[in-house]
């Protein structure tokens, strides 16, 4: 079961320089027409500067036909508005450079700031200028001495989208990442500053934005189920985007983020099955999967949607597609946990037999799920001479630990008492009065057990 237009869901939410390369990526694979893709990235050229693509693609799709005059009108405006603010992008950078200035020249260099911050509109419209042109690099530096130097959310959050598409696209990794944050926190902010705006339309962008942040621009697959866990993206995944479902299911197979995050795939099953059209979710086998294993312990089933993944599943998915082995291996990993988890006891040939797999990859997966500690709950015990492999339900008792290394605990108890009234007797400290009255204390116990020896 492979969908090989689910990326092309992604593009509505996302910036056409970031849609270039996917649908660049679905040419390279060929699973969908080529004519096709085409038409789709000439209409993603359209809304960009790139008028050089734009005009090759444009030949090789209508030959003998004239470029719009949309076209052609857009590149000179952009062309002459490019010459007008980079003379204030190069004022900016002159002013803003460092200078030993007097105490007399204090007056004169705070009137040049504020007219500086005058200006900052037009510098920014000269980076994103720069961006749509293909100049990332020049159009990211821009970008990050404005976001130095501004105060207004509306204003910052426009350089921050900016900045982090540009991050994205240059493979600027710890970058992104922080970007990200920093535009995610910006957002939430502001629900209670502007109550009236488009918020959910920002988180949406969010949520598609992350995955390349995660899965292309660094290695941070458990950034996708923290963003689309949150209380506020949860609801706008499930009505607006449960196609991201299978990335947060990815995201927490390559991760081995603990088990009460899947609680989420659950309940949003659940929620989706109260819809008018539940076949959102029901054909995505990634759901299913997660479903048969943790919350039904079916592993048979869970097997049979997990041997759809090892197909082209994965093979048209941008994100996903690199990364498809490692998922494959994780998933199966949690196929062996659960089966354990069932069983109590069993042994490597039997699980081999289960799950069709090699005795050597279950012995490397046992390993690692041993020494795993928030890939499960309980405790995996493996005997490598009888390749049998037990589990306790209860690795976190403390019990069984004292009863091993307690086990003369009363001769200790005894030894100790013993230096404890050695040590009491000997010492000066304690009043004679005292001392007295526990000689006192003691005698008549001792004239009691007398007796009672002499009546027995």
């Amino acid at each position: 079961m492979c969908d090989e237009s689910f990326c092309l869901r992604l593009i509505p939410y996302l910036d056409p320089h970031l849609s270039l390369r996917i649908v660049d990526f679905l040419i390279e694979r060929k699973k969908l027409p080529v004519d096709e893709l085409n038409i789709i990235k000439l209409r993603l050229l359209q809304q960009t500067d790139l008028f050089e693509q734009y005009f090759a693609l444009h030949a090789t799709l209508h030959p003998g036909q004239d470029i719009p005059e949309n076209i052609t009108h857009k590149k000179e405006d952009h062309e002459n508005k490019l010459e007008q603010l980079k003379s204030i992008w190069e004022e900016f950078t002159q002013n803003d450079a460092p200078k030993e200035e007097s105490n007399e020249d204090k007056k004169e260099s705070e009137e040049q700031q504020t007219f500086d911050e005058s200006k900052y509109s037009s510098i920014i419209q000269y980076g994103h200028l720069l961006f749509a042109k293909g100049n990332y690099e020049e159009s990211h530096k821009i970008l990050t001495e404005i976001s130095k130097k501004l105060n207004h959310d509306q204003t910052m959050k426009q350089v921050l989208w900016g900045k982090l598409c540009c991050e994205i696209l240059l493979e600027k990794h710890d970058e992104s990442t922080s970007t990200f944050m920093k535009l995610r926190n910006l957002i939430e902010s502001r629900l209670n500053h502007f109550p009236g705006s488009p918020i959910n339309v920002e988180r949406k962008w969010l949520m598609h934005w992350v995955l390349f942040v995660a899965f292309r621009s660094q290695w941070n697959p458990q950034l996708v189920a923290e963003t689309l866990m949150d209380e506020n993206y949860y609801p706008l995944l499930l009505t607006s985007a449960p196609y991201l479902l299978r990335y947060y299911i990815s995201s927490i197979l390559l991760s081995r983020v603990k088990r009460t995050m899947l609680t989420v795939v659950r309940m949003g099953s659940k929620q989706l099955n109260k819809e008018k059209n539940p076949t959102a979710h029901s054909k995505n086998p990634m759901v299913l999967f997660m479903a048969k294993a943790l919350f039904e312990g079916n592993v048979k089933s869970a097997k049979q949607l997990l041997n759809e993944f090892s197909g082209e599943y994965f093979e048209s998915d941008y994100f996903l597609s690199p990364l498809a082995s490692d998922i494959l291996t994780n998933g199966k990993m949690l196929l062996v946990e659960v089966l354990l988890k069932v069983k109590g006891s069993t042994t490597i040939s039997r699980i081999c037999d289960e799950l069709s797999l090699q005795p050597e990859e279950v012995r490397q997966m046992i390993v690692s799920i041993c020494k795993s500690t928030k890939f499960t709950k309980f405790l995996v015990k493996f005997d490598a001479k009888t390749n049998v492999v037990t589990v306790d339900t209860h690795p976190f008792s403390i019990i069984p630990g004292i009863m091993e290394n307690c086990r003369d605990i009363n001769e200790k108890c005894a030894r100790i008492n013993e230096k404890l009234l050695t040590s009491y007797s000997s010492t000066n400290w304690v009043p004679k009065s005292e001392s007295k009255s526990l000689q006192n204390e003691v005698k008549p116990s001792k004239e009691k057990e007398q007796k009672r020896s002499e009546n027995k």
